[in-house]
């Protein structure tokens, strides 16, 4: 019996730390999507306050509803975790049940047994009975070993309806846990469900302006037209710096070679090149928002953020070109043979050949008629550019 008893106790220390981490996890996670909820309601605001719809209230809003659902599956997750928990639970109250009238009967036995020899004469006359001294000892031990045993079944008898009513009451808690995420989840769709009436709102405000946005479209591909070439160009005149005679690749000094593997290092990890913000557009071709037989083509990924936010490296490194496009100014910074570009910005505070270190400020971001505040990241590896958020930490 003690055994099984036993049994349980290491199930409740194996297996619940499991599922109270797993519901952790699930709780930051779940903290993570509400800040990013926050940020893009601040952006959105601020997108709002003009006159007229844009683009970027739609991103904010596209955003808001990515991390509320995101929101909605964790809780799901959580409930599951819950309904697992609570299987478990009832099991282990299912067994202690079947221990405890086990343990009972046993004790009813032990009882019976003993009133055959209850009172003291009897005891006496058991003992006395024994045909030799070794019999009369194992019958004095006999006589101390059972009323110890049913001092010790009393004591088990105990355990098992306070490890039980410990139990019962967890399954209390854990319904009342599966109840209020089940209330949030059900609070959570509503609020989808008015998301998506005011995206649907939108949409076809920012319809009635088809002309304007594609003309936008445009102008932003000749702007990165523009900004790849220019690009391209500085890098193709670095590596061509960095490149002997007759050689097939360039060679970096140890010095940039050090700066370039520590840059590789920080695949996942790099800060975001602005404090507060998501990913407004993502890396490659996709669908336009709002136009799907529009395919987008990004160099990097685009950020929306808020009116004056400061743009910052995101790796220490030098400064190798400051310019500008139709779209605001550009600075692009040298980490060996990574570069990074940093490209839409109103101002700038950065010069050629500046040596910067992670975190620097570098400048503002541009913020358009529309009131929409997004820059454009970018990272290369000698000329071919990659994605760039595969090399952002999870902010």
């Amino acid at each position: 019996m003690k055994l099984i008893l036993l049994f349980f106790c290491v199930l409740g220390t194996v297996f619940t730390p499991l599922s109270a981490q797993t519901k952790a996890q699930l709780e930051e996670q779940k903290k993570a999507r509400l800040q990013k909820i926050q940020e893009a309601n601040r952006i959105l605001e601020e997108t709002a306050r003009n006159k007229s719809v844009n683009i970027g209230q739609l991103t904010a809003l596209n955003e808001k509803v990515a991390n509320k659902l995101d929101i909605i599956n964790g809780a799901k997750k959580e409930v599951a975790l819950i309904d697992d928990d609570l299987r478990e639970t009832q099991q282990i109250v299912i067994s202690l049940e079947n221990d405890l009238a086990e343990l009972k009967k046993e004790y009813a036995n032990m009882i019976y047994e003993a009133s055959k020899i209850s009172n003291a004469y009897n005891k006496l006359s058991f003992i006395m009975s024994s045909k030799d001294f070794n019999s009369l000892f194992r019958r004095i031990k006999y006589l101390q070993q059972y009323t110890e045993a049913r001092k010790k079944q009393v004591l088990e008898i105990e355990k098992t309806k306070q490890f039980l009513q410990e139990q019962n009451q967890k399954i209390a808690s854990q319904r009342k846990v599966k109840l209020d995420v089940v209330t949030t989840i059900e609070t959570d769709n509503a609020e989808i469900f008015q998301l998506q009436a005011e995206k649907s709102s939108l949409v076809r405000e920012l319809m009635g302006k088809e002309a304007q946005i594609k003309a936008e479209i445009q102008k932003e591909k000749a702007s990165i037209n523009q900004l790849e070439n220019l690009i391209s160009a500085r890098i193709k005149e670095e590596i061509k710096k960095n490149t002997e005679e007759g050689a097939k690749k360039p060679t970096l000094t140890p010095e940039k070679e050090n700066l370039s593997n520590s840059f590789a290092a920080s695949k996942n990890s790099l800060p975001w090149p602005v404090e507060s913000g998501f990913i407004s557009r993502k890396f490659g071709k996709q669908k336009h928002p709002l136009f799907p037989s529009i395919i987008l083509e990004s160099p990097g990924v685009y950020i929306q953020t808020k009116k004056g936010e400061k743009i910052r490296v995101v790796f220490e490194g030098k400064v190798d070109v400051v310019s500008e496009t139709t779209s605001g100014y550009f600075v692009m910074v040298n980490h060996g043979e990574y570069f990074t570009v940093y490209s839409n910005l109103a101002s700038v505070n950065v010069s050629v050949g500046d040596n910067l270190r992670r975190k620097q400020s570098i400048g503002v971001v541009n913020t358009t008629d529309a009131g929409v505040s997004e820059m454009l990241f970018c990272v290369f590896k000698n000329q071919k550019n990659i994605d760039p958020e595969g090399w952002l930490n999870d902010k």
